[in-house]
């Protein structure tokens, strides 16, 4: 009888850390952008960022959003191993573009990678326009707090 207890503790304590690390291997920030007024239609100045359970990357923004106001699936890149680096790509059709040649909405896309330093939570966003021969980037810095 003892000895069922014990396994029965056991395996609840070994159940319940395991449902407590599946919820503490989520991310989730919060950051903010130093953007230029004239770059603010196509740079985002916030972002959140969430990293769910199983791995996947959701951003939302003041301009990276879809439609209905949902979050846009990103990706976590492991392309710097000393931060934590996101990415998504949008249509956004505010991007600055030659006038003299107009542009559709499909190809007005622009990837956006952000990477942030776990210890500090400083920020770095690279925004940069997928139109050949149109290409325009900026790089700003920031700072996240996790959520």
């Amino acid at each position: 009888m003892i000895e069922a207890f014990f396994m029965k503790l056991l395996a609840s304590t070994l159940f319940s850390s395991l449902f407590l690390t599946s919820f503490a291997a989520a991310e989730s920030y919060d950051c903010n952008f130093k953007v230029r007024a004239n770059d603010r239609k196509w740079v985002p100045s916030s972002l959140s960022i969430n990293v769910d359970r199983n791995d996947r990357v959701w951003v939302l923004g003041n301009i990276v959003k879809t439609d209905d106001g949902h979050p846009i699936e990103g990706r976590a890149t492991d392309d710097i191993r000393t931060r934590d680096v996101f990415e998504v790509e949008t249509v956004n059709e505010s991007m600055p573009v030659d006038s003299r040649r107009p542009l559709g909405a499909s190809s007005r896309r622009v990837l956006y990678t952000v990477s942030i330093d776990p210890e500090d939570l400083t920020a770095i966003l690279r925004a940069v326009t997928l139109v050949k021969y149109f290409e325009q980037s900026r790089r700003l810095t920031g700072a996240c707090k996790i959520r």
